[in-house]
């Protein structure tokens, strides 16, 4: 049409119609103009995850620290609501929830074949999605409506990951690239720490901790002296749990290619640790130290096979004698006198508020009471949970009672030990065929050290979940918890399918059809015998 894109000015008309309409609707918001502006960012990002699913995986892992200052700034632009909040909230699990779809239609109606490996990861994410929305919708729980639908979302949507990870992500390198990104994503959240240690909170940050939209306004009266900082995260115990966790990377090299690193890149990764775990150390949660240091230990063990499986011994020995020790020590007060011993010390060696906070151990009691009942409360071993007896949590004989914060507690709570004993055989048996194929590899590969990486970055989430369960239901540890397992899964599934190819082709029979094999071409410089001639001798 004499050189006229109608095309390209129908899709600008429609764009600047529909930017003029958000704009409008933004600036005429009744509660939180910022909160209307996410709310149309949330449906962009499902798009986005539709259209550019490994794009949008990188600006998931953005979120996961820096999501919560999107929701403090909403008291800049009037007076946001918890539907606001939700339009934030609701931003990392549509961009996760776009690109399922899209991986999916890839498969089932693009180019991407359906392959063996593809139908059993949907499966293994399915089958954990659904066990985690069963035992959430009949499970014991005080929310509804968004509250519930949080719940579910947080509990068990993020295993599709291991369906996604192996198809936008293939190969090692891929991998690596990721893992490298979520490390220096959380550099400047770490030197906001630091920002916050210094000068406090900002007026915005005050002004969300007093809307009443967060839990975290504990901080303004837990602070004994110091405010407890928490960065850009959603709260101090997520600060505290990755940050501590990602000091453990300063030390593993993982660079382009599986080159070696100079030895001015290690100095220079090495010199982030201090960073970090300062950083941890502002926040003042215990919970997330310990997070810090399983992951390195798990680590150290992971570097033999003899050391991983001692290693896992050492660590369900551990939790099982913590376990039944419990009753002996609340019998005993141990953790009222060890708390007074580390006070008195605390306070002739220094007046760092951050110690003396760090000191106080009631929380600790309040683990040390929920392993008791785990020996002293045969209500808690249901076969099918709480809901399938006719039990609720909230039937106890006394306000003061709480069955326990731990991940094992709450398990036992909704879904019973039925199906945690068959889902611990389960994690075992795979568990099991991740290591043999683990140590199978070279020491120096890049498949090893992400394995092994992953699997110590895992194990330090789970230690956490030892003590407080909401290291399983809380964004983003939830999804650093499947991501840390999804990598090693697709890993695996790599190197099982290369070998199952390589069988294949070793067992393949010869083609009939396909002819003698071919003379090698004559010496260069002489010419082709001619038949019944016999070749020259050498001189």
């Amino acid at each position: 049409m004499n050189g006229i894109n109608v095309k390209a000015i129908f899709v600008g008309l429609c764009g600047l119609a529909l930017g003029l309409y958000i704009m409008v609707e933004i600036l005429l918001a009744r509660s939180s103009s910022l909160g209307q502006l996410y709310l149309y960012l949330a449906i962009a990002a499902f798009l986005f995850g539709a259209v550019s699913p490994r794009p949008a995986m990188y600006v998931m892992i953005i979120c996961t620290g820096y999501i919560d200052l999107l929701k403090r700034l909403m008291v800049l632009g009037g007076f946001p609501t918890m539907t606001d909040v939700a339009y934030v909230l609701a931003i990392p699990p549509l961009l996760v929830a776009g690109s399922i779809i899209s991986v999916f239609l890839g498969m089932v109606l693009g180019r991407d074949a359906i392959t063996r490996d593809k139908i059993i990861s949907l499966v293994v994410s399915l089958l954990v999605v659904g066990i985690t929305v069963v035992g959430t919708i009949f499970g014991e729980s005080d929310s509804a409506g968004l509250g519930k639908m949080s719940a579910i979302v947080n509990q068990g949507f993020y295993a599709f990951l291991f369906f996604t990870i192996p198809v936008l992500f293939p190969g090692d390198e891929s991998k690596r690239k990721l893992l490298q990104f979520s490390f220096v994503a959380f550099i400047p959240a770490v030197f906001y720490m630091f920002w916050q240690r210094k000068f406090g909170y900002s007026d915005f940050e005050y002004r969300y901790l007093m809307s009443g939209l967060t839990i975290e306004v504990k901080n303004l009266w837990e602070t004994m002296g110091q405010v407890r900082c928490f960065s850009t995260f959603n709260g101090a115990g997520t600060a505290s749990t990755l940050l501590s966790l990602y000091v453990l990377y300063c030390f593993v090299p993982l660079r382009p290619g599986n080159a070696r690193p100079t030895t001015f890149q290690r100095l220079g990764k090495w010199a982030l640790a201090p960073l970090f775990f300062i950083a941890s150390y502002f926040t003042i949660v215990r919970t997330g130290w310990a997070c810090g240091l399983g992951g390195l230990a798990a680590y150290f063990m992971l570097a033999t096979k003899f050391r991983a499986r001692l290693g896992l011994l050492l660590a369900v020995g551990c939790f099982a004698t913590l376990v039944l020790s419990a009753p002996w020590i609340l019998k005993y007060n141990m953790v009222p006198k060890a708390e007074t011993i580390l006070q008195d010390i605390a306070l002739s060696a220094t007046n760092d508020p951050t110690v003396k906070r760090a000191v106080v151990l009631g929380t600790a009691m309040d683990r040390i009471h929920g392993w008791a009942n785990l020996t002293q409360e045969p209500r808690l071993w249901q076969p099918f949970g709480f809901s399938a007896a006719g039990m609720s949590a909230k039937d106890t004989t006394n306000d003061q009672f709480h069955w326990g914060h731990d991940a094992l507690i709450d398990s036992l709570i909704k879904f019973g030990y039925v199906p945690l004993i068959l889902g611990g055989l389960f994690a075992m048996f795979l568990l099991n065929r991740l290591m043999r194929y683990m140590f199978s590899l070279p020491r120096n590969a890049l498949a090893f050290k992400t394995t092994r990486l992953c699997l110590a970055l895992t194990f330090g989430i789970l230690v956490g979940a030892m003590g407080n369960g909401a290291q399983f239901r809380n964004f983003p540890q939830n999804l650093f918890f499947a991501l840390w397992l999804a990598i090693p899964f697709s890993t695996y599934q790599e190197a099982m399918r290369a070998k199952r190819e390589a069988a294949r082709l070793a067992a393949a029979p010869a083609d009939p059809s396909a002819g003698p094999d071919p003379e090698p071409p004559p010496a260069r410089g002489r010419r082709p015998l001619r038949e019944f001639e016999r070749p020259t001798p050498a001189l």
